[in-house]
């Protein structure tokens, strides 16, 4: 992950919002590219994680002073996959996700 950060900051930099490519923002690139893909049929087994946002580390997880646009730590990020999973109770973190999210949505359950 730390490598997904550091590449971005230093070739665009200078132009990059908000400073440096953090973990928050590189999990979320990487994670929803892994996810369409998923969710497209183009891979078939679903992702090791998944996005996370405002959505699921709020109003889902409860993690109430965590904003993942400025998160910059790899521990904490492994704790919220480690809270994710538990929350899962058995279901990959993606597909748990894609049915978290379809709630709080107030869509059907995919």
């Amino acid at each position: 992950m730390e490598s997904l950060t550091k590449n971005p900051s230093e070739k665009f930099g200078a132009i990059l919002e908000n400073g440096p490519f953090c973990v928050g923002r590189a999990q979320k690139a990487l994670n929803v590219y892994l996810k369409s893909l998923w969710c497209l049929g183009r891979i078939s087994d679903p992702p090791p994680h998944y996005p996370f946002d405002r959505r699921i580390l709020v109003d889902v997880l409860k993690l109430k002073d965590t904003k993942w646009t400025a998160m910059n730590d790899v521990e904490e990020y492994q704790r919220w996959v480690s809270k994710a999973r538990a929350a899962a109770n058995g279901l990959s973190p993606a597909e748990w996700e894609l049915r978290e999210w379809s709630r709080a949505d107030g869509r059907p359950e995919p």
